[in-house]
């Protein structure tokens, strides 16, 4: 059904588009909550043969690395254990190492008796304090490296053998940790401590908690800190820092300790390939509002800037930009997918994580509305997406990319609520200033010369004089009153979804050509015709093809005149009636030599100033001037 001009200039469409959106929305949640609810969280349950085979796994890579990287290292370790229980099984397993310089020095928290024998000269601690404890115990270690333990923890007979040969000798590394494992899930408990942002908060957490084991990895990581449960330190470093006394968790204290390591620029690493187990954790690090007080600004510039540099010291995860698009899927006839994808690639050459949020998700997609927690930066194609509705108590950057229905954007209620908005003429810019008395950013469209470029083959399936390439949507189109093939001796390709039921164009119509098959098209063929629609051309916006057509070395003629006048310095030919267009194919497809003269000057404008690159920086200074 053709859509009236009537109907789309009711006052009150837009009124009932909201309303519509709105009933849709509520469903699409309801139905999302109730399904999460039918999930549980129970932890992973192996079968004790499953058990049996990662220990045996970790027992043989103990051993490879123990005879991988045997040196003759004989520095004096200093233990220190936390006695809650278990310390029998504890000093059983330190008495079956291999590696016996060490020295033990107990912390009896719970002020009792302790009964065991050992061969060790034992320093027993008892306080009022845990961390008042700890600090003496430091004090008056006399090893080189002071090893904390949970009593908890139990591991091989090469473990002390294999973290004593692998610590970083660097001169400014200060802690060193080790991957840990849950003893009842036989998943990872952590490989040291990172942060993510949770409810608002900059929060300590387990990094990697809950993963499977890799076997495969090989590496010793930077991170930020240590859990406290296994970790060894150099004494003449630690003991000028000490513990904060002011804690009464042990955890949140050796963060901030490793907090104020890192401000004197020292370093702490994580061995991922020596495995030790854990009995009896937990899997969440205790907020402390003292810690969240004392270091919220300085850990909120540290963060982002790790996020936004992709340095995975205090957030493993990268800075996360999610897309709103209509479907995020490669053969989605929905142009915002593809707009959105180009820029993404750019912007993962920055180390930055894409995801997408989907109208229309795919099986594995949740509800557009559910956003996870490790994303920092939604980037909105869609008016229709209302982000008062998101589901989650983070505050994430939230930046509208306005490129059409520019009066539709600014008639949402929840319009105000972005941070940023992008827009993509002047004439957009000026109108969203004069309609809300937001400032947005001039941000116009680009292209990506790595998959349109004048290296590409033509393609004979494709080859012809001109083309357009754009769908039919039962709207009014000027091509469709304005380009007669019939009247022309050249040959013309018309691509896109829905022509057959165009009566006057439906015999040129080839079919919907999928966005990674675009430079093709273009490659095989001299000019193509831009028709800026009813909704972009008054406002001066640019099509896509304008710029991958440009920058493949074929000539546009266009109908919008006010975004050639911005953009191009009025350089594109232009068509305003079927004489126009008639006269400009013609002149420039018997004058090839100043088509191509042509098509230089305006392919230096779009490399110059289009390109999906220098999109990506100025969308990179952005996020940085908004969180740093």
């Amino acid at each position: 059904m053709k859509i009236t001009e009537k109907i789309k200039n009711n006052k009150n469409i837009n009124k009932i588009r909201i309303l519509k959106n709105s009933l849709e929305d509520y469903k699409d949640i309801q139905q999302e909550i109730r399904q999460k609810n039918k999930q549980t969280s129970e932890k992973t349950k192996l079968s004790e043969k499953s058990k049996k085979q990662i220990r045996k796994q970790i027992q043989q890579q103990s051993q490879q690395i123990h005879e991988s990287t045997y040196q003759k290292l004989n520095p004096l370790i200093s233990i220190i254990i936390n006695t809650t229980d278990n310390i029998e099984n504890l000093l059983m397993h330190i008495q079956s190492q291999t590696y016996q310089n060490i020295e033990l020095i107990i912390l009896n928290t719970t002020n009792n008796d302790l009964d065991y024998e050992s061969d060790y000269t034992i320093v027993e601690y008892t306080d009022d304090t845990l961390i008042n404890m700890l600090n003496e115990a430091i004090c008056s270690a006399c090893g080189e490296y002071i090893l904390f333990l949970d009593s908890n923890t139990r591991f091989d007979q090469y473990f002390l053998e294999n973290l004593i040969n692998n610590i970083s000798t660097r001169e400014k590394t200060a802690l060193s940790s080790v991957c840990i494992i849950d003893d009842e899930t036989y998943q990872i408990h952590s490989n040291g401590i990172s942060f993510k942002k949770i409810d608002n908060t900059i929060t300590p957490v387990y990094t990697n908690n809950r993963k499977d084991i890799n076997f495969k990895n090989q590496t010793t990581t930077q991170i930020i800190a240590p859990s406290s449960k296994c970790f060894i330190a150099r004494k003449d470093i630690l003991s000028k820092f000490l513990f904060n006394e002011k804690y009464d968790n042990l955890e949140i204290a050796t963060v901030d300790l490793a907090l104020r390591l890192f401000k004197e620029n020292f370093t702490c690493y994580n061995i991922e390939f020596i495995k030790i187990f854990i009995k009896n954790t937990t899997n969440k690090i205790q907020d402390n509002s003292y810690f969240n007080n004392l270091w919220k600004n300085e850990l909120h510039k540290w963060f982002y800037h790790d996020k936004i540099y992709a340095d995975k010291i205090f957030s493993k995860t990268p800075l996360t930009i999610a897309f709103v698009v209509t479907q995020s899927d490669k053969n989605t006839t929905a142009g915002d997918f593809f707009t959105a994808k180009t820029l993404a690639d750019s912007l993962e050459e920055f180390g930055w994580n894409i995801i997408y949020l989907s109208q229309n998700p795919s099986d594995n997609q949740n509800n557009w509305y559910f956003v996870s927690e490790d994303v920092d930066v939604i980037i909105s194609l869609l008016d229709r997406y209302d982000i008062s509705k998101i589901q989650s108590d983070n505050n994430y950057l939230k930046i509208a990319w306005i490129r059409n229905w520019f009066e539709r954007w600014t008639q949402m209620p929840y319009f105000k609520n972005y941070d940023v908005i992008l827009t993509s003429s002047m004439k957009s810019y000026e109108y969203i200033k004069q309609t809300t008395g937001c400032n947005a950013i001039f941000y116009p469209l680009a292209t990506d010369p790595h998959m349109f470029n004048k290296n590409i083959k033509p393609k004979d399936e494709y080859v012809c004089d001109y083309c357009f390439t754009g769908s039919f949507w039962n709207y009014e189109r000027e091509i469709i009153n304005c380009l007669n093939p019939d009247n022309l001796d050249y040959k013309f390709n018309l691509y896109g979804l829905n022509w057959q039921l165009n009566d006057k164009l439906k015999k040129y119509h080839k079919g919907f050509i999928s966005y990674d098959l675009m430079p093709d098209v273009y490659a095989s063929t001299s000019i193509v015709i831009d028709d800026a629609n009813h909704v972009t051309v008054k406002y001066g916006s640019v099509n896509s093809r304008v710029f991958d057509a440009i920058v493949m070395g074929k000539l546009i003629i266009t109908n919008g005149t006010l975004g050639n006048m911005e953009l191009f310095n009025g350089l594109l030919p232009e068509y305003h009636n079927e004489e126009q267009l008639t006269d400009q194919i013609n002149y420039y497809m018997k004058n090839p030599q100043k088509r191509e003269k042509l098509v230089q000057k305006l392919q230096k404008i779009v490399l110059e100033n289009h390109t999906y690159h220098l999109r990506a920086e100025s969308l990179f200074k952005i996020i940085k001037d908004y969180y740093l």
